[in-house]
């Protein structure tokens, strides 16, 4: 049937179009604001009825039960945490124009100037400019899923278009990593997902690559140390982005050229964030991990600081497993001198292990839980293998692990942890066994024999174990016998 143009459509027949529109638009409001119990169709006036329609007796729908959120919550719930200020910053440093201009221009002569490895007037507005390019990028807001990638140009791409290697001209590739080390500080109060990648960036710079063929080896860029030291002085910077800051400054300690100053900075850095047993169990094994490849024990009183805490942290029983081997391994590495109680170190390591010997065996007797700890506990007591033994080729001739280093203090240590480590490293599921009770009983002989006198692991410390506690942790390990 052919439809009426809208000027001949009837009034009457629009009326009740509208009216019907209107009371349907009322129902959903009111449905919307769960008030629909206190109102029947009509009962308003201007609800797209007559005003004098008279209202009906019959009931209404019963109100539903008012609901106490309350009584709905689980007694465990934990609410999420209200979203850091640092991912919602935007703060873009470059319009995607300019970037698209440089793009066109200048990215060729940009990589040239690289390559070329001669420093004038014309290369250095070229990088200095490049480098502008490629960090500022990642402040669009456009870029974030692609920071991997931009990352990766950086350092994979320019870096290595740098003139590089032995005999090389190096010029153009140190401005090269002076500009970004200097522009990333431009970087650093940006959104999270910026920062995260910037401070990756820092923590991966090469003042030269490593050649096996002409006996080059890897060299961190260390001026780099010091925009990651700022890293710190936030105090509201999340852990997420602490954790590439504090690998980024161990790895220039361990391969990098860092003055004694700048290693105090960072293991004054280090041991203060350490002292938070409150931090990520994640972070403090990595600032663990981190003290014991800073280089250096003394601050400039000199007290052996960087072994005090470690030394705390190894014995305290609130803190993880994990973060508790990992000082243990990291004290291996310390470069430690004739002041420190080494047998003090090598008690606390063997009474760990008996501590976690005792846990791990109360883990596997849960069969809901005991294959998921497995893996846990085989990296619990990998890791205090290592206190004593070097990881790889590289620490054995560094000299790293309590065996090469201080192997008459420490070798029945050793010697008697060992079988417990390699009865836990074999365990595979469902399978599980024990650690048996003789094993367990000459970790405690042990224990009780090399009872130390003294707490300190310095003369100039105070004890990491106070005496009463240490008293009533020699009853806990006579009861393993």
């Amino acid at each position: 049937m052919r439809r009426l143009p809208h000027a001949a459509i009837p009034f009457k027949s629009s009326h009740r179009r509208f009216v019907g529109m209107m009371a349907l638009i009322g129902i959903l409001v009111l449905v919307a604001d769960g008030g629909i119990a206190r109102a029947q169709f009509g009962a308003q006036r201007g609800a797209g009825v007559r005003p004098n329609a008279r209202p009906s007796n019959r009931p209404g729908p019963a109100a539903p039960a008012k609901s106490n959120p309350a009584s709905t919550i689980p007694k465990d719930f934990v609410p999420p945490r209200p979203i850091p200020d640092v991912m919602t910053i935007d703060e873009e440093l470059i319009t995607e124009a300019e970037a698209t201009e440089f793009r066109k221009r200048d990215l060729l002569k940009y990589q040239k100037a690289l390559r070329d490895g001669v420093l004038d007037a014309t290369s250095r507005d070229l990088i200095t400019r490049g480098v502008k390019y490629r960090l500022y990028r990642m402040t669009r807001k456009a870029n974030r899923t692609m920071l991997p990638i931009m990352r990766h140009e950086l350092l994979a791409q320019d870096m290595s278009f740098a003139s590089k290697g032995a005999g090389a001209p190096i010029d153009a590739r140190e401005f090269f990593l002076e500009q970004v080390t200097k522009v990333s500080g431009d970087l650093l109060d940006n959104n999270f997902h910026v920062r995260l990648n910037v401070v990756m960036v820092l923590g991966n710079l090469v003042l030269v690559e490593e050649d096996n063929r002409a006996g080059v080896k890897e060299k961190a860029y260390t001026p780099a140390i010091e925009m990651l030291l700022k890293i710190f002085d936030d105090k509201s910077q999340l852990e997420a982005i602490k954790i590439p800051a504090v690998q980024g400054m161990e790895r220039i300690c361990i391969i990098g050229e860092p003055n004694r100053d700048q290693r105090l900075r960072v293991a004054e850095v280090l041991v203060d964030e350490l002292a938070n047993p409150a931090a990520n169990t994640w972070y403090q094994t990595r600032l663990a991990q981190a003290l014991g490849n800073v280089g250096i024990i003394h601050d400039r009183q000199p007290r052996p600081f960087v072994v005090q805490s470690l030394a705390t942290v190894l014995v305290d029983q609130k803190r993880d497993w994990q973060v508790r081997a990992q000082a243990a391994k990291a004290l291996g590495r310390a470069p430690l001198d004739g002041s420190i109680n080494v047998g003090l170190i090598s008690y606390a390591i063997v009474d760990l292990g008996l501590q976690g010997s005792n846990a791990y065996n109360q883990s596997i007797t849960n069969e809901s839980t005991a294959a998921a700890s497995v893996p846990y506990w085989k990296d619990f007591f990998i890791t205090l293998y290592f206190a004593f033994q070097p990881v790889n080729a590289a620490e054995r001739q560094a000299g790293r692990g309590f065996m090469l280093k201080n192997k008459n203090l420490t070798s029945e240590a050793y010697d008697t942890l060992l079988p417990v480590v390699r009865h836990v490293i074999h365990q595979e599921s469902p399978n599980l066994q024990a650690i048996a009770k003789e094993q367990l009983d000459a970790l405690a002989d042990w224990i009780g024999k090399n009872t130390p006198n003294d707490y300190r692991v310095a003369p100039t410390e105070p004890p990491i174990i106070a005496a009463e506690k240490a008293a009533t942790d020699s009853e806990k390990v006579a009861g393993n016998k």
